[in-house]
C-alpha cells in the first residue's frame, strides 16, 4: 500500500541525510507492516547507532542479518556494537 511505501521510502531519505532521529521515526512506522525487509531494520540499526543508542542498534542489527541483510557496513556495526 502507498502509506507504508512513502513511510519506509522517507526513512531510507532520512537516513542517507544524516537525518536519524526522524529516519528512526518513519522506519518504526514501516517496520509495523514490512516487519521482514531486512534493510528497513538495517538503515534503523545503523541509524540508532550514529545516535549513540548501540543496544537498540545491536538489537535492530541482529534482526537485519536474521532476514538477510548482507551489507558490509550492516556487519560492521554489529560487530563494533557488540
Amino acid at each position: 500500500t502507498q502509506p507504508v511505501v512513502n513511510h519506509a521510502n522517507k526513512g531510507l531519505e532520512f537516513y542517507s541525510k544524516g537525518q536519524y532521529q526522524e529516519a528512526i521515526v518513519s522506519l518504526n512506522y514501516a517496520l509495523e507492516t514490512e516487519p521482514t525487509r531486512a534493510e528497513l531494520w538495517g538503515k534503523r540499526g545503523k541509524a540508532k547507532a550514529a545516535l549513540g543508542d548501540y543496544l537498540a542498534a545491536r538489537n535492530d542489527l541482529i534482526v537485519a542479518v536474521k532476514y538477510g541483510d548482507n551489507d558490509a557496513k550492516t556487519h560492521a556495526v554489529l560487530a563494533w556494537a557488540n
